[in-house]
């Protein structure tokens, strides 16, 4: 019987010693996460451990790889992944003298018998988020997209080893529409959660924004980096991702004004692998575009542009309108009513002299490389840009032609609340010409020290710097803007007549 004791002692003494660290080691293992500050907090698998510089928390011995996010306010998120990348010291006990002779220690290989890095050191500085403050302008998106060339889009992968160790050892692998796709989905909605995070959206549900205290972002990616890293421990896979996009961005004014431009790299933090591996793309992409983008409102250029700006003082020579033949009625103003057509595409616009001035929106003209004006006769005209009122949103053209009727401008307001008018303009296409809209004045709006006509008339952006009229064929106003959305439906606006005067410095 001790004999057989003796043996069976000798029989699993080799895989005792051989699998030690297996055996021996526990199940969970303590590690400190050190942050760049006190009020930073860890976050590990999305759950809270704790707060401060130093955290120290329990990871499962899982053979997975385990993300840890660092939250701090006023700061970008930082994302990194840890995993059981080296031996337990109780494997030395597995190459025992007696283990080596009988067992390999090689068969030590479950997820106890690996460790992690009890130090987890951040090596990267906290980006600064720059929130929008109230002396500062309101900045929204107007064009995000890709604009990848055939080798804008890659996916790479890398072994874990040389990835830490920064060898350029990449393996490119196949990327599909599907993903670019995916991306291109993701990019405007990152962009406007950021800027309606950091307050840079108006939520006050403001219908008239005073135009000149709103910038817009135009983004277009042009390359994406996707490294799959690898990592084999325990006997399973154990991978993660990282990106870096290469973003053109563009703060324009509201005419489409181009203010600043620049190109800026982003590049994201580690993230896990999850089952659903689209989720990880999103989140690993999504980082690197928030990255891009702090980098970019943080511009010195930019902070100086985003601060509002009070109506200038400009300073024009007053022009003296030539008259002409007042319109008395509705088919004479239609007959001094013009469309406006540009290389970025049409709205409308009015005659004020005999000599061809004629008076449209800023923002219809606004970056136009070629101006032409359609008179109703059909007759195709070139125009010159004379003057612009970016606070007023108006523009002075000028035409060699005279014209049978002008409208004469009125120093003072010429309306009331509840009077019948009329808008005149092209809003669907060219080809079908000018076209009239009734309606009723519904009221009277100031908005930022800016006056406005509100109708229920029918407009549309064609209608943009055309004449709104009585029915004697008197001006009242320039169609402006037309609002829609909950609650504003059918909501047309137009510039006083009275305005155009001291707007443009004409008489």
């Amino acid at each position: 019987m001790k004999k057989f004791q003796l043996l069976s002692l000798l029989m699993a003494a080799p895989i005792l010693f051989t699998s030690c660290a297996s055996i021996l080691n526990g199940k969970q293992q303590k590690i400190a996460v050190h942050t760049n500050s006190e009020d930073s907090r860890v976050l590990l698998n999305g759950k809270l451990e704790g707060e401060g510089k130093t955290v120290e928390t329990l990871v499962n011995r899982n053979a997975e790889t385990q993300q840890i996010t660092i939250e701090r306010e006023g700061y970008k998120d930082q994302n990194i992944v840890i995993f059981q990348d080296r031996k337990s010291p109780l494997y030395i006990l597995s190459w025992v003298p007696f283990g080596v002779l009988l067992y390999p220690p090689f068969y030590d290989v479950g997820p106890k018998s690996y460790d992690y890095n009890k130090e987890v050191l951040i090596t990267k500085e906290d980006q600064m988020i720059d929130s929008r403050n109230d002396s500062e302008k309101y900045v929204y998106i107007q064009k995000t997209g890709f604009d990848l060339e055939e080798e804008g889009f890659k996916i790479k992968t890398i072994t874990q080893r040389n990835y830490r160790k920064g060898k350029q050892k990449y393996k490119e692998l196949n990327s599909n529409d599907e993903k670019i796709a995916f991306d291109n989905s993701i990019f405007s909605n990152t962009l406007n959660d950021l800027l309606l995070k950091y307050n840079y959206i108006d939520t006050t549900g403001t219908i008239l924004k005073k135009k000149t205290n709103s910038l817009y972002v135009n983004a277009s990616v042009k390359n994406v980096d996707i490294f799959d890293v690898t990592n084999y421990i325990a006997r399973k896979y154990q991978p993660y991702m990282t990106s870096e996009v290469t973003i053109e961005w563009e703060l324009t004014d509201i005419y489409g004004q181009s203010q600043f431009k620049k190109t800026i790299k982003g590049d994201s933090g580690e993230f896990k692998v999850l089952s659903d591996q689209q989720e990880s793309l999103f989140n690993c992409l999504n980082d690197a575009v928030t990255s891009s983008y702090l980098k970019f409102m943080s511009a010195p250029e930019l902070r100086q542009l985003l601060n509002k700006e009070e109506n200038k003082n400009l300073n024009f020579e007053h022009i003296a309108l030539l008259r002409g033949t007042n319109p008395l009625e509705i088919e004479q103003a239609m007959q001094a009513s013009v469309t406006v057509k540009t290389d970025l595409g049409h709205g409308s616009g009015f005659v004020v002299s005999s000599d061809g001035y004629i008076v449209t929106n800023l923002h219809v003209v606004a970056n136009a490389k070629n101006i032409e004006v359609l008179s109703t006769d059909q007759i195709s005209l070139q125009a010159v840009l004379i003057r612009q009122n970016e606070y007023k949103d108006l523009a002075l053209l000028k035409v060699e032609k005279a014209f049978p009727y002008s409208f004469p401008i009125s120093a003072e307001k010429n309306y009331k609340i509840g009077e019948d008018i009329f808008a005149i303009g092209t809003p669907n296409s060219i080809e079908l010409g000018q076209s009239l809209s009734k309606g009723i004045i519904s009221g009277e709006r100031n908005s930022e020290e800016e006056n406005y006509i509100q109708t229920d008339a029918s407009v549309n952006t064609g209608n943009s710097g055309g004449a709104m009229i009585n029915g004697q064929g008197m001006l009242l106003g320039v169609v402006n803007s037309k609002v829609s959305g909950i609650g504003v439906e059918g909501i047309g606006f137009a510039i006083p007549a009275f305005e155009i005067g001291k707007a443009l410095f004409i008489k």
